[in-house]
């Protein structure tokens, strides 16, 4: 066994070696450009992108070459365990893996680490161990895609997606949660790829249970899919597809709202009673409506890993030198750019020395967002910094629990910065507010007249005497429950409310296309599929149905849907499995997970036995 694994290792070192030494190089000289602790989207996405790439064709590569007809009956026919031989070549390829993508990434980040003053702390080389999960499951999955029978395999590929795709702040015991369970599915999916005869379909119930159950949530993901392919596309093919509707085959639905100018939504929406409608009316027909920049932005944890870092740091281009948010010590620390001398921290009660004990008062108490090089933005404070008076004011701060949701932003005229919390919105007085280092009063504070949620978006007109805010979400009402609202904001302050609407759908689709996410398997979908979502963003927490309202959110052919999906799936599988004479207990198996996951289960069945063939035999050969 061991033996074995020094040869596996022996044969390919030298490549290993060669692509760590150039990934080192690259990386380090990158890092002169852009610091080693500044994750981009697009320097994110280059690294899983060569990590993911790499671990996967290696993978593939190593057991293509060994499943040759020569080689693999050599491989497989040694006196030792079949399991023995899997371990031994998974083991060097993993320890392959490890140096030639995972330590350039460690000596570089160490050699600034020991060398520079630049801020790295633990959660850095938690993003390295992040990056071997991805590494070796995605060399796992290469094992089992070119070992396995069938050509669902693939779809396990997802499970990468899932823990590298999340644009949401995910907790690093999350994340790293979610790496171990990728890495353990794809390790016992690469382990009952390897057996003797890589044509045999499994038999065993465990491992074929496994694999059905680990496949679940992407066979229901491809279901989904599938509607481009059998309703949208040919529908846009001629011209006869929802979204082609005209305007008036909208009404009634949240898509209306999308089509509609400021005068039209202001005609169909406002109150009736409303006296001066008319006139409103013949006011907005000549003005344009402009999207306020209140876009939701996810809370900052302590402690998370870098690449999920939204800013970076404070840079002060007079004294070139950069402030970068420490999330051990809570405050930024400082350093010159040119020297690398240590300058001191911002603390949320100002400057400190770079000698100075550093007490609870001094840390921001979260991780705050740096804008513009001059403001410091915490969950309810905004600061401004005066880095040639080497001051830190207070701009603005909510009490009673109010909790900001965006980042504090000029609007597109230029008239005043905005920032949305989760009871009001805030305008403040551009001028005042982007050279006074003092506290300041907002020009304009706007109660929302709906409950926030993360997908609400707020759109404004300006008028003579004030400004029409439309709010529109598709759960502006709950869950699954779009909605549109006008408010009418005058310059004096006060408001009122000239419009809420309802919604009977997001689109105008058929019922059994827009549920198809839950129809299809409410136990794959409703709760393992979302389950996952929902620890892949923590933020949009309310964009997932309670089970208070399975029974609520959905009209009542819906739930007539799942019966007939459970059961048909069920059937199906019944009549397959007698069919091609599947044994009684396996049987049995697939009915009742057929029975559980509908339409997934029933699809993971077609591509997990020879059913095909079978048919194929028993027509040609019937006894």
């Amino acid at each position: 066994m061991f033996d074995l694994f020094k040869n596996e290792l022996n044969r390919f070192k030298k490549i290993a070696f060669i692509f760590g030494f150039v990934l080192m190089v690259c990386w380090a000289y990158a890092s002169t450009s852009i610091a080693l602790t500044e994750m981009k989207t697009m320097k994110t996405f280059s690294v899983y992108l060569i990590v993911i790439a790499a671990s996967f064709i290696f993978g593939v590569t190593q057991m293509y070459l060994h499943r040759r007809k020569a080689q693999w009956t050599y491989l497989v026919h040694r006196p030792i365990a079949t399991k023995n031989i899997h371990l031994s070549l998974i083991g060097a390829g993993a320890l392959l893996l490890v140096g030639a993508l995972i330590l350039p990434f460690i000596i570089v980040t160490l050699g600034y680490d020991l060398t520079t003053n630049m801020v790295i702390e633990g959660r850095y080389y938690l993003w390295i161990l992040h990056l071997l999960f991805v590494s070796i499951s995605s060399y796992f999955i290469g094992n089992y895609v070119i070992l396995s029978p069938h050509k669902a395999a693939i779809l396990s590929f997802s499970w990468i997606i899932l823990i590298t795709g999340s644009r949401d702040i995910v907790s690093s015991g999350v994340l790293i949660g979610l790496d171990i369970l990728t890495l353990c599915i794809t390790f016992v999916l690469s382990i009952i790829s390897f057996k003797v005869n890589l044509s045999e379909q499994f038999s065993d119930k465990r491992l074929v249970l496994f694999s059905a159950l680990a496949l679940q949530p992407w066979f229901a993901a491809v279901i989904i899919f599938m509607q481009v392919t059998y309703y949208h596309f040919p529908l846009m093919l001629i011209d006869k597809h929802p979204d082609q509707y005209s305007q008036g085959q909208h009404a009634g639905y949240y898509s209306e709202v999308w089509r509609l100018k400021a005068s039209q939504l202001a005609e169909k929406f406002i109150y009736d009673d409303y006296l001066q409608k008319e006139q409103l009316v013949k006011r907005l027909e000549k003005t344009e409506i402009q999207r306020l920049n209140t876009r939701f932005v996810p809370k900052q944890l302590i402690g998370q890993i870098q690449h999920q870092d939204k800013q970076f740091a404070l840079n002060d281009s007079v004294n070139k030198t950069q402030w970068v948010f420490s999330h051990q010590k809570g405050v930024l620390v400082g350093h010159h750019l040119i020297t690398d001398k240590p300058v001191g921290f911002v603390g949320a009660q100002g400057f400190l020395a770079a000698d100075a004990t550093i007490n609870e008062k001094d840390r921001f108490g979260g991780v705050p967002s740096v804008l513009f090089n001059k403001f410091i933005q915490t969950n309810d404070t905004i600061y401004v910094v005066d880095f040639s008076q080497r001051e830190i004011e207070i701009k603005h701060q909510l009490t009673n629990g109010e909790q900001y949701q965006s980042n504090v932003a000029p609007q597109q005229s230029g008239d005043y910065y905005l920032v949305i919390s989760n009871k009001s919105l805030y305008a403040f007085n551009y001028g005042r507010f982007d050279e006074a280092n003092e506290y300041t009063q907002p020009a304009y504070v706007i109660e929302h007249p709906y409950p926030y949620n993360p997908t609400l978006t707020i759109r404004y007109t300006d008028l003579i005497d004030g400004y029409l805010l439309d709010y529109q979400s598709r759960m502006l009402h709950g869950y699954r429950k779009p909605g549109y609202g006008l408010l009418y904001v005058k310059h004096d302050g006060s408001s009122e409310l000239l419009a809420t609407h309802s919604f009977k759908g997001y689109r105008p689709i058929p019922s059994w296309i827009s549920t198809q996410d839950y129809w299809i398997s409410p136990i794959v979908v409703g709760l393992g599929y979302r389950y996952l979502e929902s620890l892949t963003r923590p933020s949009y927490k309310d964009s997932f149905m309670s089970i208070d309202e399975v029974f609520e959110a959905y009209p009542p052919q819906t739930y007539y849907l799942i019966l007939f999906a459970a059961i048909f799936s069920a059937l199906m599988t019944l009549l397959l499995a007698r069919r091609i004479k599947l044994s009684t207990s396996n049987t049995l198996m697939w009915c009742i997970l057929n029975l559980v996951c509908a339409l997934p289960g029933l699809l993971a069945f077609l591509f997990m036995t020879n059913w095909r063939e079978a048919l194929f035999a028993a027509k040609h050969n019937p006894n």
